[in-house]
């Protein structure tokens, strides 16, 4: 069988994404609306600003080189998302909340 083809089990790997609009949002349940992604950057508009934080302990150690983030920051980046730094925490709840924390600006107005 020809890679990729469809079988009955698996109709299509290759799909349009579609979303669902909800019968208090302007439209029909059935109703679907293709999601279209924006082109690149207009000139002269601020930057996209993006975060990548890998969460390991290996890592964080020096056991094991972090691959992942330097690949997030560099396939971002080809989509016009500026990410300053590859954020690097252990495992664990607190080390990804600061991190988080530190990587998201508060919205303007909050306190």
């Amino acid at each position: 069988m020809e890679q990729g083809a469809a079988t009955p089990e698996f109709p299509s790997r290759r799909r349009e994404i579609r979303s669902r609009v909800a019968p208090d949002y302007c439209g029909p349940h059935e109703a679907q609306t293709p999601i279209v992604q924006e082109g690149p950057r207009a000139p002269g508009r601020e930057p996209v600003r993006g975060a990548v934080i890998t969460v390991s302990d290996r890592c964080v150690s020096g056991e094991r080189e972090d691959l992942s983030g330097p690949l997030a920051q560099r396939l971002l980046a080809e989509h016009d998302i500026v990410v300053d730094e590859v954020h690097l925490v252990p495992d664990g709840v607190e080390p990804v909340r600061e991190a988080i924390a530190q990587a998201v600006p508060p919205a303007p107005g909050s306190s």
